[in-house]
């Protein structure tokens, strides 16, 4: 497919109907990024010893305009240049017109490094790096005592139970040992909560019973997406993007800074988008500033593909969560004190940190109501590339981590694990956050019922964990787990103000409905057309969806990211109906535009770090139910019952196949090396009056912990980590094996001595 060169001046925002890796533009430049083979350090030189005519390298030193890019509080280079932040940091951009040569041009280039990271030594190859991302930039990450250790933090308890894992930080140049300019700057946020009748750490070490437990559950489900990259296009003065841009406002002023052009003279082409990520959220921006440098700079289109592998490290790299818990918990299954730390790598940077903690110490505790707390998260920054956390899954792991330890507390004092959950979700609250769990006895009661839970669990303990059935090649282990949580939309404390969610409707004097937003997706198109023709009294002909924003009314917030469908459809229906009102008293064209009321701003005390944090949450639960190989070990997986609490269903075949689709792709990441699949997902939508509720990303919080329980009850022992191995699963010395581990166990015991 081809895109047009020239730019017809009708719009300086423009949604294409194509993804940027189908275009073309005649005379186009194919460019890759020049990346760092070092973690820490400086560039002094790159060249290349016979450059061929066509092909154009830039750096630092060629960016027109400001090398610096802001986003948010955060500051990041387009290219690097005095300071290397970590392995495969881009350092420049190579631009020729045949993409095939790239790679070999790329391989011959020499990079001279400052005196603090190579004293006169050229390194060649800058490609051979990324050969192997896992052994070069991934990084354990740390308990939080660690993490104080190395931000030289007093504050953080010492005595956090370890893990076992090695200190969080880049791998430093053994050959080529530097000073680590971080410093004592390890710490880039934290948050830390208490509350409660009593000292939480007081009343833990005074407790009879005491569970601890380290989780993590860093999953990576399977996903085909297109890469990240683009195309810029630099002519007659108008510099033209093509890129699946989601936060347009960021990438014109990246842009507009990097190239020192004014923002009016920017055109954003929004081609089809794949999939989402924070980090392509932000850095989308900073690609498609280092494209355009070499757009501008050659006077030519140039088109960047990220590599499958690129993607895998710098955009879709897991981000390694540690959560600690200790809990005391009286002899009837009251959480008397729940003290949680969460430990993050961060990366070398990542704007969106403090809010990703604040939405991991709020779910932290779940939907559970202990009588004492305190929740801690630690960002910790090292030499690896920027952490990705997609915002609406943030707190997947925290979820994983409270539901798997609730399951250990049952095993430990011989309760019912449902008894156990229903018994602290209903106790008096104490932590500073409020959610609506009205729901919870019907979704709890929908999920246990369709998946005959209570039955299926007190007859897989009889023969849970028997040496003689594990292993035996005749006889296979099953086990059932059953968790909850919950997905919270419209998060009212997040790093941009969310308060800014608009919707705008029209009615002109034709009658016809103008809905004017981001292009939504087929289904939801569908669904606001129906809801503007029943509220309007219009047929769905009718109602058209604009999404053609003029230069000063751009939207400021990403797309699909804060303004998020539940919050947007509401907001649509208040417009829908104050037109209604009005349409009868005074002459058409009407507009009306509604938004976040401040009744609703005021729900969330920012400052306090207190109130209700969400517009509206969505309570889930679900179960999983496993069987174990009798030869192999391997967790087939028997069936999957979900229940939500949905609120008004629009669309609920649409609904059903979205959480099916999501299903799916949990399980893609739940075993190392292997696909798992369900022969039956089962899916209970609890509906009321209520207004509809987010919940595409909540089975991303439910299908890990559900089935981590599943197995562990097949096992007889827990599961702390995910994903697993059937090499872990077979061997039977637990202790050397961090998936399902017993060191926990140890810890339990000698707690109670």
């Amino acid at each position: 497919m081809c895109a047009k060169k020239k730019n017809t001046g009708r719009s300086l925002l423009d949604f294409a109907r194509s993804f940027y890796t189908d275009l073309e533009i005649d005379g186009m430049l194919h460019a890759v990024l020049v990346r760092s083979p070092i973690s820490t350090g400086s560039i002094k030189s790159i060249t290349h010893p016979a450059m061929p005519d066509g092909y154009f390298l830039f750096t630092a030193k060629d960016v027109p305009g400001s090398n610096i890019v802001r986003t948010l509080d955060t500051d990041s280079p387009v290219f690097a240049d005095s300071e290397i932040s970590y392995k495969g940091e881009p350092i420049g951009i190579l631009a020729g017109p045949d993409a095939s040569r790239l790679p070999l041009i790329l391989e011959q280039l020499e990079i001279r490094f400052g005196q603090s990271a190579a004293p006169s030594e050229t390194l060649a190859a800058p490609s051979e790096t990324l050969a192997a991302p896992s052994e070069t930039l991934a990084a354990p990450v740390p308990e939080p005592a660690v993490a104080a250790e190395l931000a030289g933090d007093a504050d953080v308890p010492a005595d956090s139970p370890a893990d076992g894992s090695s200190g969080i930080g880049g791998q430093s140049d053994a050959e080529n040992p530097v000073p680590d300019p971080f410093g004592g700057n390890a710490i880039l946020a934290q948050r830390i909560v208490t509350g409660g009748a009593e000292d939480a750490e007081l009343v833990f070490a005074e407790s009879d019973t005491r569970i601890e437990g380290c989780y993590s559950a860093g999953i990576q489900p399977f996903v085909c997406t297109e890469p990240i990259g683009g195309i810029a296009s630099y002519d007659g003065g108008m510099l033209t993007v093509y890129t699946p841009a989601l936060w347009f406002s960021h990438l014109r002023q990246t842009v507009s800074d990097a190239l020192g052009l004014g923002r009016e003279r920017i055109v954003i082409k929004k081609t089809l988008t794949s999939g989402s990520g924070t980090n392509s959220i932000w850095y989308n921006a900073i690609l498609m500033a280092q494209i355009a440098v070499a757009s501008v700079l050659t006077g030519k289109p140039v088109k960047l593909v990220f590599s499958r592998s690129e993607q895998s490290e710098f955009i879709e790299r897991v981000v390694p969560i540690a959560v600690n818990h200790r809990t005391a918990v009286s002899p009837d299954g009251v959480i008397e004190s729940l003290i949680v730390s969460v430990a993050i790598d961060a990366g070398a940077y990542n704007p969106f940190i403090s809010e990703i903690l604040d939405r991991l110490v709020i779910s932290a505790a779940g939907l559970y109501n202990p009588a004492s707390f305190k929740i801690e998260a630690y960002a910790v920054r090292s030499r690896t590339s920027p952490a990705s956390i997609y915002l609406p899954r943030a707190d997947s792991q925290v979820f994983f981590a409270i539901e798997t330890h609730l399951q250990q507390i049952a095993r430990k004092i011989g309760m019912h694990p449902n008894e156990l959950r229903l018994l602290n979700i209903k106790r008096p609250p104490v932590l500073p956050f409020r959610f609506n769990a009205e729901q919870t006895d019907a979704v709890f009661a929908a999920a246990a019922r369709e998946s005959d839970f209570a039955r299926k669990y007190a007859a897989y303990s009889l023969s849970a964990g028997d040496p003689d059935l594990l292993g035996s090649g005749t006889v296979p282990g099953r086990g059932i787990g059953f968790v909850s949580a919950f997905e919270g939309s419209g998060f009212l404390g997040g790093a941009l103000d969310s308060s800014n969610q608009l919707m705008k409707v029209s009615m002109e004097i034709d009658g016809t409905v103008t809905i004017h937003c981001f292009p939504p997706s087929a289904s939801i198109r569908s669904i606001w057309v129906q809801i503007a023709s029943k509220l309007l009294d219009v047929p769905p002909a009718v109602v058209k969806i604009d999404s053609d924003f003029s230069f000063d009314n751009e939207p400021s917030l990403p797309e699909g990211m804060f303004s998020n469908i539940s919050v947007m459809t509401q907001l649509l229906r208040k417009c829908c109906n104050a037109i209604q009102k009005q349409r009868f008293r005074q002459p058409l064209p009407i507009s009306v535009a509604r938004g976040i009321t401040r009744t609703q701003k005021k729900l969330w005390d920012a400052k306090n770090f207190c109130g209700t944090p969400f517009l509206n949450t969505a309570l889930g639960a679900a179960a999983v139910e496993v069987e174990l190989s009798p030869c192999t070990l391997r967790p087939n997986i028997r069936g999957i019952w979900i229940a939500i609490d949905s609120g008004e269903i629009l669309a609920k075949k649409q609904a059903e196949s979205t959480i099916k689709a999501a299903v799916r792709q949990v399980l893609s990441g739940l075993v190392s090396n292997d696909i798992l699949d369900s022969p039956k997902i089962s899916v209970s939508f609890i509906e009321d009056s209520a207004e509809s509720k987010q919940i595409g990303s909540l089975v991303y919080s439910l299908i890990p912990a559900a089935y981590a329980a599943a197995v562990a009850q097949a096992l007889g022992r827990p599961v702390y980590t995910l994903p697993l191995t059937t090499e872990q699963l077979y061997r039977t010395d637990s202790a050397a094996e961090p998936a399902v581990s017993d060191e926990n166990e140890s810890a339990e015991e000698e707690s109670e001595t």
